[in-house]
């Protein structure tokens, strides 16, 4: 999971960098890690390939791994698009629609061509809220007009949805099926395999400052124990603060720390 590449930013930034922009990467460590997949025999698949696979209607390659960016950002195109064709592989870039053709996000244009040449297109709601919070109207408008105007831009099917924060329940997730999605992901630490809920596949977050020796790591799912264990306080957190308590405390940090 990807959200924002930043070629300004240098692999070897300090402490307080990577606790500003913890999901902004540079782009030599991403191509990097491209470079990694492409050397270690790995093949890119989409969710839709995945979905097939666990129906029972096709096989995956032996080293298949599924590539994802998060938000719509521009950098999508200008950066991660080039480099993923340049080592041959796809990937699925869930776009939140509300901000599509806005400065620094993509464009419709940039969204066709990403299609033309393999990606997958995929939703992110129409304004990344958090969906626990809305009600069941509001809920169904960000699941089902982001699906339609997404459809309509890119002149094909929308068949999964990105979870806004990683913030689900239960109600979130059936209403992603009355909407009509295929399945959701989610931020939930892990690796998905025979058997794994449609609704509720599991992604690993590459955050800046992760080196070739950890990428290759979590690829095999090292290192996700700890990593899960983190991320179980911080959901705890989370419940017992409340959404907008948590936030505003994670930022006050993250300020703390970058003015250290």
């Amino acid at each position: 999971m990807y959200h924002k590449l930043d070629p300004s930013i240098s692999p070897q930034s300090g402490r307080r960098e990577r606790w500003r922009n913890p999901f902004v990467l540079s782009e030599q460590d991403f191509g990097q890690q491209m470079g990694y997949l492409r050397s270690q025999g790995y093949s890119s698949i989409s969710l839709s390939d995945f979905a097939a696979y666990l129906n029972g209607q096709s096989t995956l390659p032996e080293k298949a791994v599924i590539i994802t960016f998060d938000d719509g950002d521009a950098s999508h195109y200008t950066i991660a698009h080039t480099i993923l064709m340049k080592y041959g592989f796809i990937a699925t870039f869930f776009v939140t629609v509300g901000t599509l053709d806005q400065p620094g996000s993509l464009s419709q244009a940039q969204l066709k061509q990403m299609r033309k040449d393999g990606m997958a297109i995929e939703s992110h709601t129409l304004t990344h809220p958090f969906l626990t919070q809305l009600g069941k109207d509001e809920l169904m408008r960000e699941l089902v007009e982001s699906k339609v105007v997404l459809e309509e831009k890119i002149n094909g099917a929308v068949r999964f949805i990105a979870i806004p924060g990683g913030i689900y329940n239960n109600r979130v997730m059936a209403m992603v099926k009355e909407a009509g999605y295929t399945g959701a992901v989610t931020s939930d630490l892990g690796i998905n395999q025979d058997g794994s809920d449609l609704y509720r596949l599991k992604r690993i977050g590459i955050h800046q400052g992760t080196s070739l020796s950890d990428f290759a790591n979590l690829l095999n799912g090292r290192g996700l124990l700890v990593r899960r264990s983190r991320q179980v306080v911080l959901t705890t957190l989370r419940r017992t603060l409340g959404l907008r308590t948590y936030e505003r405390l994670k930022k006050g940090v993250c300020t703390l720390i970058a003015q250290e």
